[in-house]
């Protein structure tokens, strides 16, 4: 219904004729169509969705029923689920490879902050040279004597990702999928951290 209504705002801008493509005139203007727009915006609920398995919605939507129900139907818009399918599979998603993630129930507001010591960061490390750097960390480890230590780390070789964590004499480190980024790595390391500290 609102792609009529682009079509019409883009023909007013360009001045160009009724006749005058669609397609074209998005190009023309280098807006794209409301109908990438609208994927764009589903693959994004979908993909968020999928890290949630307690979401109401999950099941619905990865476990599309009525195809065929839909397919005798073709005047009739398909679900969701249907749609999306052939969307995710051209981007070559792959359930295996979605983190999961649940929704703490406590609000974050309700949270106590947690307090960063950023003295480490007041300087690039290219500008330092590293003994000095390392001196630095000494002296925090030493103002910090009375506190557990617990060190992590995510990093990223080739298409390989991983997240570990060294407390004591015990060290866990997992394999993240290949399409993971850095700093959801690290994010997860800080993540096994928390773990150690609850147990």
């Amino acid at each position: 219904m609102l792609d009529p209504i682009q079509n019409h705002a883009l023909r007013l801008c360009l001045g160009a004729f009724r006749t005058f493509p669609a397609t074209s005139l998005c190009v023309a203007v280098n807006e794209p169509p409301l109908e990438l727009g609208r994927t764009q915006l589903c693959l994004q609920y979908v993909l968020k969705l999928g890290s949630n398995q307690l979401n109401p919605t999950h099941n619905v939507v990865f476990n599309a029923k009525f195809k065929s129900a839909f397919q005798r139907k073709a005047m009739q818009i398909p679900l969701l689920s249907i749609r999306v399918s052939f969307d995710l599979k051209d981007v070559g998603f792959q359930k295996r490879n979605v983190l999961s993630s649940n929704i703490v129930s406590t609000p974050p507001w309700l949270l106590m902050r947690p307090i960063v010591n950023y003295s480490l960061h007041s300087a690039d490390k290219a500008d330092i040279p590293a003994e000095i750097h390392k001196h630095r960390f000494y002296e925090l480890c030493n103002k910090y004597a009375d506190y557990c230590s617990i060190y992590s780390d995510g990093s990223k070789a080739g298409e390989r990702v991983a997240s570990a964590i060294i407390y004591k004499s015990i060290s866990k480190s997992l394999r993240l999928p290949n399409l993971t980024s850095i700093f959801r790595a690290e994010l997860y390391a800080l993540f096994l951290a928390i773990n150690v500290i609850r147990r």
